[in-house]
Parts: structure tokens; sequence; C-alpha cells
């Protein structure tokens, strides 16, 4: 998908060469069947927590208030654009005790982890971990054991059947390092990570971003912390944003941003470092995505009843790594998910109000055309024993070469003339020469013999 998409220069989604009144057009329609009200009615008072597109399921998990203190936690998938929905509660709560819905996230709509906290007199005392390997169907979210005690427990993310991280609060006895825990066997055993990340005094972690074998999670201190290769080793870098930070979203293994309410920064490491994109408002940062098979594009929202000061209702298309952004709406929306150039859902809610919420998929008028693409320009030789041969500088500007884990290892900025590029210093194997312009990326796999 990544790579068929990868040609495209313009965003069908979003219709953004479409005449002003095209544009008019709703562009979010709601979806046939709220899964909420099909289980609860539509007279209760539900919140909806979670969006997530895997493969062709979307996951949601909804929170119902009911009368006498009863709250219910419940994950609803669809695989037909919502038309119908499996249901499942993983956590209730009523009055003073009972159970609540920490985190819930699904790998490929079959594998997928919940996190649940037990409360005892309105205290969290307890953490409970639970698994499917079938979505929603047969004996779906069986409890496992939890790896870690007491509430230390933030969330589990799979990069396969087998292979999970647990990303864990530390005890009290060593406050120092994140004690990060790792899976080969679907959770069967784990163990810590080898060498685990310093961990500033009081630091919580915050959002995660999963993309293949990468993983991202944001921490109260404005850190980013990542690990490459499935939570085999971990970086952590500082991005200044400190309580601020919100999140981050990536298209691909260097590429991302992260983001407040107010402001975005970029990254082309793979958040090594960051820089502050200067962007035109209106500050629709309350969530952000990107957009899978559409490199450069990201979707942001805004909701002004739950960001900062001046931040206001609507969602916005970036096709430039967060430069520009185009308005689509002026509703408020509080999730997003994406899932290709041609899917994309939200929430989104009427008047400032929160509770019954929408859920919207994106209905906008597609491009009736598409910009030219240049052809792909080869890399040759390929495979090769050390060099390969770089283009002239034009559409493309830069060359990067990153290695299987996704580490950028050199960038090099391409001249008037073809340029030899030594591959051997770096050893054997698989490396990606990612090509760049201002406009245009490439990316090539190039083998390097012994």
């Amino acid at each position: 998908m990544q790579h068929l998409f990868s040609r495209l220069t313009m965003l069908a989604l979003l219709g953004l060469a479409a005449t002003p009144a095209a544009r008019a057009q709703a562009p979010w329609a709601p979806a046939p069947v709220l899964p909420w009200d099909a289980y609860y009615g539509a007279t209760g008072g539900s919140t909806v927590e979670t969006l997530q597109l895997a493969g062709p399921a979307l996951w949601a998990t909804s929170t119902f208030s009911g009368s006498l203190g009863v709250v219910q936690s419940t994950v609803h998938t669809s695989t037909d654009q919502g038309q119908t929905w499996q249901t499942k509660v993983l956590a209730s709560y009523n009055g003073p005790a009972g159970t609540v819905l920490e985190d819930c996230w699904t790998l490929d709509g079959q594998t997928a982890w919940a996190v649940v906290s037990t409360r005892s007199g309105g205290v969290r005392d307890g953490m409970q971990l639970f698994k499917s390997t079938t979505g929603l169907a047969g004996k779906s979210f069986e409890q496992v054991t939890n790896p870690v005690a007491g509430t230390r427990l933030k969330a589990v993310r799979s990069f396969s059947a087998t292979r999970a991280v647990a990303l864990t609060y530390p005890d009290e006895a060593t406050p120092t390092t994140w004690p990060f825990l790792l899976t080969t066997d679907g959770g069967q055993t784990w163990a810590p990570v080898a060498q685990p990340l310093p961990r500033l005094p009081n630091d919580q972690l915050g959002s995660i971003t999963v993309l293949g074998s990468h993983l991202w999670v944001t921490t109260r201190s404005g850190q980013v912390l990542h690990t490459p290769d499935q939570g085999q080793t971990w970086q952590s870098s500082t991005t200044g944003l400190q309580l601020e930070l919100q999140g981050t979203a990536f298209h691909d293994a260097l590429h991302g941003l992260a983001y407040s309410s107010n402001q975005l920064l970029r990254t082309t490491d793979g958040g090594q470092t960051w820089t502050p994109v200067p962007y035109a408002k209106p500050q629709l940062l309350t969530t952000l995505v990107a957009v899978p098979g559409a490199p450069r594009h990201y979707l942001s929202a805004g909701a002004s009843y739950q960001s900062t000061a001046n931040a206001q209702d609507g969602t916005s298309l970036s096709t430039d790594d967060g430069a520009t952004w185009t308005t689509i709406d002026a509703k408020a929306h509080s999730l997003l998910a994406a899932g290709s150039p041609t899917q994309a859902w939200a929430s989104q809610f009427e008047n400032g109000v929160r509770s019954n919420p929408a859920l919207v998929k994106y209905a906008g008028v597609a491009l009736p055309t598409q910009r030219a693409t240049a052809a792909e320009v080869t890399l040759y030789p390929n495979p090769t024993t050390n060099t390969v041969t770089l283009p002239a500088a034009g559409r493309y500007q830069r060359a990067t070469v990153v290695d299987a884990l996704g580490r950028s290892r050199q960038v090099v900025a391409l001249t008037a003339a073809p340029l030899g590029l030594a591959l051997a210093p770096f050893g054997a194997g698989l490396y990606t020469i990612v090509l760049e312009g201002a406009q245009v990326r490439q990316s090539t796999a190039v083998v390097v013999l012994p």
C-alpha cells in the first residue's frame, strides 16, 4: 500500500482541488449506525475514547455513564464501514468499586490487548491485562498474567502475533529508569529490555505511536522515547514542549511531527532531533494523524472545549509535512483515524458537548485529476558491493541512507553531476536510499553484498 500510494502527490481523499462550491458540501458523513447507540440506546450518556483503523477493521472504545453511578467501558469493531458492529464490555464500575478500561489497542483486528484497572473505595489499586487473538469473535479478551505488580502497567503494543512490548512505570526502588518489558511468545513470558532508558523525576508516559517495527511514546517532560527494532533497543530525545507535548504522528520511519495544542515540531531522523515548524493558523491540534500511503500528508482536528485558549473547532489537511494547512470543516473533533488516502474516520461533537458524539467518515469530493508525477530514478548497481550511483541534483536535492532498523546513517547533498555513494562502510545488508526534493520523495531498497 505504501509503495502504491507514495507516487501520488495529491490526496484524492480530501478533494483539495475541488471548487469552493464543491468544498462547501458536508465533508463528513455520519456512520450508518452508532455502535454505542446500538448497544446502550440513543438516550445514554456515551463518550468515545479511542478510534483506530487496523486493515479493514474500524475499532472504537466508548464509556457509558448510566444511572446510579454505573459506568461501562466497551470496545466496538466494524468491518463493513460502520454498517454492523461487534461489541464487548471490558470493564464496569458501580459506585466505589469495579473496573475501568485504561487502554485498548489492536495490531491487525485480531491480535489485541486491553489494560483494565481495578478500583476499591474509588481508588485504583491494581491492573488486569487481557488479550485477544480473534478480535471480538469467539473467546475474545481473556485475562492473562500482568507482567508487573500493582498499577505500574501503562499499555501493551504488538509488532507481531508473538512479539510485543509492555510500557510500564518503575517501582519505588528503581525510579530512575523506564522498566519496559519484551515478550517473544505472545505474552506467556516477559523480560526487561537490555538497556532501559533514564527517567526524569516523576515523569509520566503519554501517547503512543506504532509504525512497523517502530514505536514512539511521549512523556510529560516533553521527551519522545523511541524503539526502531520492536523494543530491542531504545533511544530518547527532547522536544522542549514539556507538559504541552500531546503526541506524535509518523508517515515513515524517519519523517514525523510532534505537536502541542499550538505548536508543531518536525523530525527527519526518526525522532532523534526536532525542529519547530512555523505553520498557518487556525490551531486545529487537539489530535493529529499521518495519512498512510500519502507521504507528507497529515490530518489534524481541533476541539475548542478541550484545548487551550484560542483553539478552534474543525479539521484540516497538510500535504507538505505541516508547513501549510487547508481547512476542511469547522465542527469539533477530538479523535481521528486514517487508514489510507481513501479512508478516514473521526468523532464529531455539536455545540461543545462531548457526550453522545457522532462517528463520521470522510465523504468529501474526490480530486478530478492528479498532478503529474516524475518517473522513478534507478539507483545502480543494485545489488552492490560498495558504491551506488546517486542522480544529479534536480527534482531531488538530498539522499538519506537508512539501515534495516530504521536508523539514518548518512545524509548526502546531491551535486550537479551523478555522485557515487559508498555503502560498504555500513556493512553488508539491506538499506533504503531516500531521495527527497521540495515536492517529491522516492525510497529505493539497495542490497549491499559482503
